[in-house]
């Protein structure tokens, strides 16, 4: 594995040398390798006229650190350390992991879960989750293939594999932390990625601004340690068993800078037991290593000032094969370590030298205007920086490609593209390639939608703003004010449209639920903050982004729940009329510091309480959940220990708290609303998991790990993704939840319901090229996005179906409630779904056509 090209951080010139030594060992005079041209030039290249995917297509990553092709997968690390495996022909993501936000420093940080321990995936100074070639390591053999990363946790920090199939941990090792460096690092960033074959792993720990390293060498099977090395920097394959590293005499050293002392010397390894099988130890001159494939290394020399010359060296005896034209070269080596490529940067020399004893090297000037620096290495074709291909011999076969190479496979290339801008990177594409001239088949496109736009009338039949102030209009005439600060819920039950939010008073009783004439957008009733009489007030609840809402909880069509607190007593809950306003009943909640109905059916509801202990320091939660019959308000079941209650078809599911914690989970469990026994409870499957929604006969289930989908009967697990769901939305068979944080990765998980008889099955997907803020809600098969602008601003929203295609068409507003005869939709600025759409919103309702 080769040190890398030039003009890049990981592409630098590494000057080595020979002087007196070159004499002793007779390392004299070049070798063209006696290979004809034919044998050398490798075939023309041609590409897809059109892109197969884009980096922004497939993962949401505009610009890559680094691309590695496997099979028929390419694992694609961003520049600000996102890194997610893909189908290489489609660019139809497998998993992404980028669940974090932006800390000091430009370091990036992501969530990183598995089934025993919470930790950060850590992309670290930007690029050290790369390998010293600049692309993501992949180590393993068949299909339990891994990518490597670092990772930073509770209990330490060290290198994790994660499964190139679904993106799940597969091991991690912790390694421990060298004594010096810069005291203001963050811990697990003196961790370096340097190479990796099927069965072994090199990391190196070299604090920053310390000349101490220590490489370990990683079984690629379990994680385990083999062996270290201390003082040395191991980091390149050579075939076989044989690993070739670099010992620093003195001063601050690392590969892949342009800090090196040039004192020092070359050594070779036994890949599995570390013992040394040879070295050039001298004290002067210093010897570097180039690159190396099996059998064979590039390394140079300087003694004093003299211009550096290079060598060849066997790599089983380290005694030296041939000398080369010119000293200063850098290196790249193809994906099977079979083909070494190295340029001379200012010299325009190129060196091409084959696997196995026999190879020799074959040596040639390239015309190029260009520093020469080799960008890939692929069926004998050398990728040159500045867009043009050679054969070995350095006969051109292309020139013009649409970017800096960031790999090539039988069937795919990826570049990135375009000049890069002030920040000196560009968008990454992948085209189809083949060899010969002839033109591979173009890209048939991710296809059309599955799902066609709503259909309505494009006048609406009456609108409404939501805003202090605003007014109902009917195609123009002025009617009813609402005077809403905030909208909350807002639902089609029957020719009603029920709303909730907050108005201009402060505190709990500035809530307002009313009811609207579906047809006309007259007023027909309003519940204000403290019109359920006998001092009762309509309970705003805190969502997950710390916000009051009113939320809305419909029974099946003739009345809508709410919670209520009292100026004494208990909590309640309350039942309003969808025809008129009218309070149709209120009932207590049995004990607590606060009740709040969460959830109903046609038969029950539940409702989820809390008492709380300790002092500010120490507080403590209790919750509890109990489930009434809807028609006689008879408590039917009650669960301690429990929140997050969520109903379907008669069977609770919630999740089960951590004694005292506000908001740890345990367990999920089900019973019977109507007997409290229980049904399943999901053990020790999923560390910390939560019950997130329940729909269609599937309880989403976030999770350490990312998020399973469960049948509601069961239990069983119907699906997985490593992203972790949230802000759920969508009764079926098409469920859309947001997974991310708000800074980086931001983007829609779908999942696809399908009943067969009393049988559920899903289908989960993270959509990643739809990254971004935007808000989300679910109709039936497809979904709705209104993504936002960096202004805040909301772009029109799309129809969008399971796959992340969109349908033709826009459409003004983000749709709200429906049903057979008309849809309601909002407009206005963009706040992620979940959460209340505050300020100016204009509510218009349309006949569907």
């Amino acid at each position: 594995m080769g040190i890398r090209g030039a003009a890049r951080v990981r592409r630098v010139v590494l000057s080595a040398a020979v002087g007196a030594v070159l004499a002793a060992t007779g390392c004299t005079g070049q070798d063209d390798g006696g290979q004809s041209d034919e044998e050398n030039t490798g075939k023309a290249v041609a590409l897809s006229e059109a892109q197969v995917w884009s980096g922004e297509s497939a993962l949401g990553v505009e610009s890559a650190e680094g691309v590695a092709f496997r099979g028929d997968d390419a694992v694609v690390l961003g520049r600000d350390g996102e890194l997610g495996v893909v189908d290489a022909d489609s660019g139809t993501p497998r998993w992404r992991r980028n669940d974090g936000d932006l800390a000091a420093e430009a370091r990036l940080r992501f969530r990183l879960g598995d089934d025993k321990k919470h930790t950060v995936l850590d992309g670290g100074t930007p690029g050290n989750t790369a390998g010293m070639d600049g692309r993501p390591l992949i180590t393993g053999e068949g299909e339990r293939w891994s990518v490597l990363a670092r990772y930073r946790g509770e209990d330490g920090r060290g290198v994790v594999a994660l499964s190139g199939d679904d993106g799940r941990p597969r091991w991690r090792t912790e390694l421990p932390a060298q004594d010096g460096g810069d005291s203001h690092s963050t811990p697990g960033d003196d961790i370096r990625l340097l190479a990796a074959d099927a069965r072994t792993a090199l990391v190196a720990v070299a604090p920053e601004d310390s000349t101490e390293v220590v490489t370990y060498a990683l079984d690629a099977a379990d994680g385990r340690v083999l062996w270290k090395r201390e003082g040395a920097w191991v980091y390149d394959f050579a075939g076989g068993d044989t690993v070739l590293g670099e010992r620093p005499a003195a001063g601050d050293f690392d590969p892949s800078s342009g800090q090196r002392d040039e004192r020092g010397w070359v050594m070779a390894l036994d890949a599995r037991s570390g013992k040394e099988k040879w070295s050039l130890k001298t004290a002067h001159p210093g010897y570097r290593l180039r690159g190396a494939v099996e059998g064979r290394a590039v390394v140079a020399a300087q003694d004093g000032p003299s211009e550096p010359a290079a060598l060849v060296l066997d790599t089983t005896t380290g005694r030296k094969t041939s000398g080369l034209k010119y000293g200063k070269y850098t290196c790249r080596e193809d994906a099977g370590a079979r083909l070494l490529a190295c340029a001379a940067a200012a010299d325009k020399g190129l060196l091409t030298l084959r696997a196995g004893k026999g190879g020799k090297p074959v040596q040639s000037t390239v015309s190029s205007e260009e520093l020469l620096s080799v960008d890939a290495v692929h069926a004998e074709r050398v990728y040159l920086e500045g867009g043009l291909v050679t054969g070995l011999s350095g006969k051109t076969r292309r020139e013009g490609l649409p970017g800096r190479t960031l790999a090539v496979s039988d069937r795919h290339a990826a570049f990135e593209t375009g000049d890069g801008g002030t920040g000196g990177t560009g968008p990454l594409k992948v085209f189809r390639v083949s060899a010969g001239g002839e033109a591979p088949d173009e890209p048939e496109g991710p296809g059309k939608a599955s799902v066609r736009p709503l259909s309505f009338t494009e006048e609406p039949e009456w609108t409404v703003t939501s805003a202090t102030g605003s007014e109902t209009r009917v195609n123009g005439p002025e009617k009813d004010r609402l005077e809403l600060r905030e909208v909350s819920d807002v639902r089609l039950v029957g020719d009603v449209l029920v709303y909730s939010g907050g108005t201009r008073q402060v505190g709990y009783a500035g809530g307002r639920l009313a009811g609207l004439d579906a047809a006309t957008g007259k007023l027909r009733w309003t519940v204000d903050g403290d019109d359920l009489g006998e001092g009762h007030h309509l309970l705003p609840v805190p969502d997950a982004a710390g916000d009051h809402r009113m939320p809305v909880v419909a029974t099946g069509g003739s009345h809508v729940l709410v919670s209520y607190y009292p100026g004494t007593g208990r909590d309640g809950v309350a039942a309003v009329s969808v025809k008129d306003g009218s309070v149709a009943w209120k009932r207590d909640v049995a004990g607590g510091d606060g009740g709040t109905v969460r959830a109903a059916d046609a038969h029950s509801y539940a409702v989820e309480s809390s008492t709380t202990g300790g002092g500010d320091e120490n507080k403590t939660w209790d919750y509890t959940v109990r489930v009434y019959d809807l028609k006689s308000g008879e408590l039917t079941a009650t669960r301690k220990g429990v929140r997050e209650p969520h109903l379907y078809d008669g069977t609770v599911v919630a999740s089960v708290q951590q004694p005292k914690s506000r908001d740890a989970n345990t367990d999920v469990v089900a019973f019977t609303a109507k007997t409290g026994k229980e049904k399943w409870r999901l053990g020790d499957r999923y560390r910390d998991p939560a019950v997130v929604h329940v729909a269609g006969g599937a309880a989403v289930i976030t999770h350490a790990a990312g998020t399973a989908v469960v049948g509601t009967a069961t239990g069983r697990e119907l699906a997985r993704t490593p992203g972790q769901a949230a802000g759920c939305h969508g009764d079926g068979p098409l469920i859309v939840c947001q997974a991310g944080l708000q800074s980086t990765g931001l983007h829609p998980v779908t999942v696809e319901l399908t009943k067969s008889a009393s049988r559920v099955s899903a289908k989960v997907r993270g959509l990643p090229s739809l990254t971004g803020p935007a808000s989300y809600t679910a109709v039936d098969d497809r979904f709705f996005r209104r993504a936002g602008t960096s202004a805040g601003e909301a772009e029109p929203v799309a129809t969008v179906d399971a796959r992340g295609r969109k349908a033709a068409g826009e459409l003004p507003g983000l749709p709200v409630a429906l049903d057979d005869d008309r849809v309601c939709l909002m407009d206005g600025k963009l706040t992620p779904y979940g959460s209340p759409w505050s300020g100016n919103h204009e509510v218009t309702v349309h006949r569907r056509g």
